[in-house]
């Protein structure tokens, strides 16, 4: 199959347009010589050759008719395809990187700008400008597409969007918090005086409950308020299935009361770097995100393992799971799939395994979700 470049003429332009201003200062006649031209001729070719093939954005030349003749490297690095794969592609496959368009594309007759959305290979979904233009060679009309790759700006700018979010976050917790604690200790003195008199024995079990929830409101407060200040990493060593143990009958009391099943693996794992208090909120939140999104009779799965350099953390719940729209917006605050959410749930969580360098994968198909918590091993 022929390859054709195409190449510009500009610098044998300002050769010829030199010679013509020296000519005219001598009155003498001046003509690049064969060899001049020549070599100002594999000059331009390979200024313009290497330009293509080191353009940041993926080239692709063809025909009028959709075959493809060129690709820059951009394209063999980006889609992971070799030049043997596409030249063993149908004309319709040759299209293979757009999924999805924003408007209609423009023809290979037509010139036009369009977002659209990619495909690599391996199967990499990645978003980027389609520009379709027209080159004339030899008489010859041939079709460049260029793809201007905005995948990683894209990430940046919903990695700034989600700290917006979060210093809004912050910002409301440093403002509530003083005025929500106020009541909440005002309450738990109240029922503290009340736990002592003498009538109100027969209640002592409802007055601990209610503490207790008043105790861990303010430890919830306390958690909001870590987006409104610089939290230092965990320093300390501990075990997570001590954690996990010790919230257990908790966690059995909340889903016997919803007639859901939690089922407990804790296998042998070693020490990570934790604290404490956060890891507790970080399993109380995922695992009631999952016990809520079941309905009476499931089961959830909690299990604790070891893999290659991470001790994981694994919640497995039989609800309906998560759309790609929603999987992608977990854990921006105010995001919520619940009717009553307040999506900040998640965020808090997301907070807490950025705090422990650990790393948060979910996996979700309807009727199993699976949330991973992968925390990094020590090095001994």
């Amino acid at each position: 199959m022929p390859i054709v470049r195409w190449y510009g003429s500009s610098g044998m332009r300002r050769k010829a347009y030199y010679n013509k201003v020296e000519a005219s200062k001598t009155g003498l006649p001046r003509h690049p010589s064969k060899n001049t031209f020549e070599e100002e001729l594999n000059l331009s070719k390979e200024l313009f050759y290497k330009a293509f093939q080191n353009n940041p954005n993926l080239l692709f030349i063809s025909t009028m008719d959709g075959e493809l003749i060129d690709v820059n490297k951009a394209v063999l690095e980006v889609t992971g395809y070799s030049w043997d794969d596409l030249l063993n592609m149908s004309k319709i496959q040759k299209s293979f990187c757009i999924i999805k368009e924003e408007s209609p594309l423009p023809s290979e007759k037509e010139s036009g700008s369009k977002w659209v959305t990619f495909q690599t290979k391996q199967g990499q979904i990645r978003k980027g400008l389609l520009t379709i233009e027209h080159l004339n060679v030899n008489n010859n009309t041939y079709v460049l597409k260029e793809i201007v790759d905005i995948t990683e700006k894209n990430k940046f700018n919903q990695e700034m969007e989600h700290l917006d979010r979060l210093s809004i976050v912050g910002k409301m917790a440093a403002a509530i918090a003083h005025e929500v604690r106020n009541p909440l200790t005002t309450v738990r003195g109240f029922l503290q005086l009340l736990q002592k008199k003498q009538e109100c024995i027969k209640y002592m079990d409802y007055f601990n409950i209610m503490i207790d929830e008043i105790d861990r409101a303010n430890k919830i407060i306390s958690e909001f308020l870590s987006f409104a200040g610089n939290k230092t990493k965990p320093s300390s060593k501990g075990n997570l299935n001590t954690i996990i143990e010790g919230l257990l009958p908790l966690l059995y009391a909340t889903s016997t009361q919803d007639t859901k099943d939690i089922n407990v693996q804790l296998q042998e794992i070693p020490p990570v770097l934790l604290e404490e208090s956060e890891i507790r909120q970080l399993v109380l939140n995922l695992v009631r995100n999952g016990l809520e999104a079941m309905d009476s009779g499931c089961e959830l799965i909690l299990k604790t393992y070891a893999e290659e350099d991470s001790v994981v953390l694994s919640i497995i719940d039989e609800g309906p799971g998560f759309s790609k729209e929603a999987l992608e917006n977990l854990g921006n605050p105010f995001f919520t799939t619940k009717d009553k959410g307040t999506g900040l749930g998640l965020s808090i969580c997301c907070s807490i395994v950025r705090r422990h360098n650990a790393k948060m994968e979910i996996d979700s198909v309807p009727g199993r979700t699976n949330v991973m918590v992968k925390f990094p091993i020590l090095n001994t």
